[in-house]
């Protein structure tokens, strides 16, 4: 994304379709074919194009979220609809 490339280090894969996601890259001793093909899966992102990403992906996942919940609570001029009970 940004063009990074002063650190290594600082490099993470990302999948950017998670449902295909079989095993997190690093720390596992694989064969190199199977490494590979998720690998493919991939892109490579710095640390802080990274955090961007998921951020922005959360972000979104919460606005569908609150957009479900607002269409299934009844609601009276913008606010929940109190019941019977909560009136007193």
């Amino acid at each position: 994304m940004c063009g990074y490339a002063k650190c290594a280090a600082a490099l993470t894969f990302h999948h950017e379709d998670p449902t295909q996601k079989d095993f997190p890259i690093g720390g596992s001793a694989l064969k190199w074919g199977r490494l590979k093909v998720e690998l493919d899966k991939t892109v490579l992102l710095c640390m802080n194009c990274h955090a961007e990403v998921h951020y922005e992906e959360d972000e979104r996942a919460r606005s569908k979220l609150a957009l479900e919940i607002r269409q299934l609570v009844p609601t009276t001029r913008g606010r929940p609809k109190r019941s019977h009970s909560e009136v007193r």
